[in-house]
């Protein structure tokens, strides 16, 4: 049995498309964990704490993404689809700090619904303790250690890659690669902007952190 940890805009939803076309019924993703079957593969935004009490025995898979693009992402999606209900908050947020370019407002920018949604998501997602408000360098550590517990770790920038030799540890031929959720609209900003280098200071030293590990062939990827 294996879960896949949806890390927010990491490429998890392609890879979800790619798991239901080879599985099928056998792969279950976004579920509430009482409605959850015995599908061989199961796929939420779930994080590591919850994953590993309500999926015990379970193999973990995940997908980490270069923090700097994923945050951009992150706010891209919500913005580009700021008229669709389910992203109207956050993207009405992000909306309100755009006018020439994007101009960080840090009084909007510590709006905790930003702040659950954009502060080192990849740290937030794999430490063990909760996150009340902001990420932590304890949660950092957390997440270090954690990255043993993984047994497939997948990056995003070597996506078609590392997911082919996924599908290989899980018995499947090599998948058609896809891209979904394509961004609507232009990017909000090229580089990231000083006011908001603390939303990814965390998530960086994880994936170096990562990335050193993998160059020491330290996981199966």
């Amino acid at each position: 049995m294996w879960f896949h940890l949806h890390i927010p805009k990491t490429a998890g939803s392609s890879l979800n498309a790619m798991l239901l076309e080879a599985f099928g019924e056998d792969f279950q993703s976004h579920q509430r964990v009482e409605d959850a079957t015995d599908a061989r593969i199961k796929s939420g935004h779930q994080y590591f704490r919850q994953v590993r009490r309500d999926y015990p025995g379970h193999k973990i898979f995940a997908i980490l993404r270069e923090p700097e693009r994923r945050l951009r992402s992150e706010m891209q999606h919500h913005y580009g689809r700021r008229d669709e209900q389910r992203y109207h908050k956050l993207g009405h947020l992000f909306a309100s700090m755009i006018r020439d370019g994007f101009e960080p407002d840090s009084h909007t920018l510590s709006h905790p619904s930003i702040i659950a949604q954009c502060d080192n998501m990849l740290v937030r997602y794999l430490c063990s303790s909760p996150v009340s408000a902001v990420v932590t360098e304890g949660h950092l550590e957390e997440a270090k250690a954690n990255l043993s517990n993984i047994d497939v770790l997948l990056f995003n920038e070597s996506f078609a890659e590392d997911t082919a030799r996924l599908f290989e540890v899980l018995g499947a031929p090599r998948p058609e690669i896809r891209a979904d959720n394509r961004r609507r609209t232009e990017p909000i900003f090229d580089s990231i902007p000083g006011e908001i280098e603390h939303f990814v200071r965390f998530d960086r030293q994880l994936y170096d952190y990562a990335i050193m590990k993998r160059e020491q062939q330290w996981k199966i990827i």
